[in-house]
């Protein structure tokens, strides 16, 4: 493929004209340009101010998901992990945050670049759509004047050649002579006048197709400026704009990689001794209950009244009401009733 330097640069200026006076198909392409420069500018300008609300919406929602989050009583590497990896969400609603702030002021930027595109172009569709219809008015002009020339030159002639045909006409009355040479006189004055109005017709339409002429090269000029600015400015804003995502790609796999390298350091036989060593009771394990004789046990109560059982307590519920005239309480705390089997 060549090189942009080695290539044959055409110009708009040198290739939107047409060989017909009153052509303007170099004006409508023109100005299809202006309209289609537009509508791609609307484009990337709605594409960023979508982007930008769904990076926003994003980063309210893994904030929303980052409180969801307890505290939970885990021990060791994990627990960091799960305290960074909620830390680490919260850095990640950031970035899509800040993404989103980058992306409406892009938007933003795309509006105001197309605002002043669109003022430039429409004084330049103005100024050359009024020296264009005057040029096309002016040229109906000519051409009707044209015809009128040749009209009333075609009728000085005719008028000519009678008058002469009379003069030569030995027969011919000196007022039919006089008649043919008034006539004759008449046409060569019409056509003389429509021959200075034609003249003047053609000079005025000359000076228009001179302003207009001018003026489709000024405006040329300018529209291929105008296209030249708004490419180089959404090659620059998109090629921004993705490294807007490139930047957030590289956040977020920073904080993926930080929860990553606490995560290797997790030793799960570490975490179950971090836990025992916090929360252990005891290593000596309880006697089996054996059973006893009513009797051994009675005399065990007598003598172990004053000293604490740790079976003392259980199957007593708070506030047990006073069952001494009804019953006895056996050693679980339940109380028997007089006469009822045990």
């Amino acid at each position: 493929m060549p090189s942009w330097e080695t290539m044959d640069h055409k110009c708009y200026e040198n290739v939107f004209w047409g060989e017909d006076l009153s052509s303007v198909k170099g004006y409508e392409v023109l100005v299809q340009r202006n309209s289609d420069s537009k509508k791609i500018l609307n484009d990337l300008e709605d594409y960023l101010k979508k982007r930008s609300r769904l990076e926003l919406d994003y980063s309210k929602s893994l904030s929303g998901l980052a409180r969801t989050f307890r505290q939970r009583d885990d021990m060791g590497v994990l627990e960091a992990t799960m305290t960074l990896l909620k830390t680490e969400l919260d850095s990640m609603a950031n970035y899509h945050n800040k993404a989103s702030i980058s992306f409406q002021q892009h938007a933003d930027n795309v509006k105001k670049f197309k605002e002043d595109q669109t003022n430039r172009r429409k004084f330049c569709e103005d100024n050359l759509n009024k020296i264009q219809n005057s040029k096309l008015s002016q040229l109906k002009i000519t051409v009707q004047s044209e015809k009128l020339y040749v009209k009333k030159c075609s009728e000085r002639d005719i008028a000519q050649a009678a008058f002469k045909e009379t003069s030569m006409n030995q027969v011919s009355l000196p007022k039919d002579i006089e008649k043919a040479k008034s006539r004759f006189s008449r046409a060569t004055e019409d056509a003389e006048k429509a021959d200075t109005q034609y003249k003047s017709a053609v000079m005025v339409l000359e000076e228009c197709r001179i302003l207009w002429e001018n003026e489709m090269i000024t405006a040329c000029q300018s529209i291929q400026v105008m296209d030249e600015e708004r490419i180089k400015f959404m090659r620059q804003e998109i090629w921004d704009t993705t490294n807007i995502d490139s930047q957030l790609a590289l956040d977020i796999d920073r904080s993926c990689e930080s929860v990553r390298e606490v995560l290797e350091k997790c030793d799960i036989v570490t975490d179950i001794q971090a836990f025992i060593s916090k929360y252990k009771t005891g290593e000596i394990r309880p006697e089996p209950f054996s059973y006893k004789h009513y009797t051994k046990i009675q005399t065990m109560n007598d003598n172990d009244s004053d000293l604490f059982s740790p079976y003392s307590t259980i199957g007593e519920e708070q506030n047990t009401p006073d069952t001494s005239s009804t019953g006895t309480r056996t050693f679980f705390g339940f109380a028997k009733k007089k006469g009822a089997a045990l």
